[in-house]
């Protein structure tokens, strides 16, 4: 009996044994669990930098002024005096059309005219004659109106063969075209000895394209946000996509001052110096309008601010390795960096990589680039 008691007893002791082996294995697994490794993390300070808060828009480089030149009379070119990439003075002939016909309407208009003069003159010396006549009682005073108004329609006449005359002179003019500015020959149409009508008014059925290539613009849609913000421009950057290495500048121009409704943009002009004249007319180009810049701001990398329902913060490792969540005041930001007004202070080391993955008391290692 007592030898029984004693094996019941080892086999207690035994249990008693495995059970406190048993559960000491699963607390150290559960304390191992709920203590996870130390995430990772890069740090960085405050960095003084130059900050723009820009607006980057996009538009088509256009020639300043620009025309297509039509003819104003009918007729055949009898010649052609420039052609494409010719630059040309206000004035200066570009073409001619046959002035056969023109110069003949011309004499037969002066004629006319000639013939109205002197009709005129005879009407003008009877109604003298009538008017002492009348005086005499030698003629009733309905002829003195009748030659009155034989004269006046004589004078008439006149008048309308001297308009006549200068239509047919003005006709004759329209057979040179000149150019109404000075600038460039871009296009050109048509051939010496083509026919051309005034009829069409498509810009395929002018004879020329002029353009003035010396000064250059470009018509932009201004979103609805930033329309308040034109007033403020320090500056404005243009790069062609032909060379986009190359800057240019521009300022505002025009305004339309009224907003598109159906795009909710307002159309601005922006005029570009173009001393080389690298820039073409037809160029794609995008434009940066430079509302505020400062040389020497506070900044971090924008992936370092994250923000929650109470506003934009960034995490700053303390002594212990802890990091401490601080809310920030942003000011200018661009996809890189953005600019730190207030929350922190230059000395303290911010966690830049790895923020996602960490919160406010968490210890992290802090590894280098």
């Amino acid at each position: 009996m007592i030898k029984m008691t004693k094996k019941y007893s080892i086999i207690v002791l035994i249990a008693i044994i495995l059970l406190i082996i048993f559960i000491y294995k699963i607390s150290s697994s559960s304390t191992a669990k709920s203590a996870p490794p130390k995430p990772n993390v890069m740090v960085n300070t405050l960095q003084k930098k130059l900050m723009e808060q820009s607006e980057t828009l996009t538009g088509d480089i256009a020639p300043e002024q620009q025309a297509i030149i039509y003819n104003k009379v009918n007729g055949n070119i009898e010649k052609l005096y420039v052609d494409i990439g010719d630059k040309v003075k206000q004035g200066q002939i570009l073409a001619l059309i046959d002035t056969t016909i023109y110069s003949q309407n011309v004499r037969q208009a002066k004629a006319a005219l000639l013939q109205a003069e002197a009709n005129s003159q005879n009407a003008k010396l009877s109604y003298e004659r009538n008017k002492v006549l009348v005086d005499k009682k030698m003629i009733s005073q309905q002829d003195l109106d009748n030659s009155k108004a034989a004269l006046d329609i004589s004078l008439a006449q006149k008048e309308a063969a001297a308009a006549a005359l200068n239509n047919a002179a003005t006709q004759l003019t329209y057979c040179k075209i000149t150019a109404p500015f000075s600038g460039t020959i871009t296009k050109r149409n048509f051939d010496a000895g083509a026919y051309l009508t005034t009829a069409s008014s498509s810009a395929t059925s002018g004879l020329f394209t002029l353009m003035n290539t010396s000064k250059l613009k470009i018509n932009v849609s201004v979103p609805e946000r930033s329309v308040t913000y034109l007033s403020e421009v320090k500056e404005i950057s243009i790069t062609a996509d032909a060379d986009n290495q190359k800057k240019y500048s521009g300022k505002i121009s025009k305004t339309s001052q009224a907003l598109d409704l159906s795009t909710r943009t307002m159309n601005v002009e922006i005029a570009i110096t173009n001393p080389d004249a690298s820039l073409k007319p037809g160029m794609f180009a995008t434009i940066r309008f430079v509302i505020s810049k400062k040389d020497d701001s506070n900044t971090l990398p924008t992936q370092a601010i994250l923000s929650d329902d109470n506003g934009e913060f960034v995490f700053v490792l303390n002594a212990d390795t802890t990091v401490a969540k601080k809310y920030v005041k942003v000011g200018i930001r661009s996809e890189e960096i953005s600019e730190i007004i207030s929350g922190i202070s230059e000395t303290e080391k911010v966690v830049c990589v790895g923020q996602t993955l960490i919160k406010d008391k968490l210890k992290v290692r802090v590894t280098e680039k």
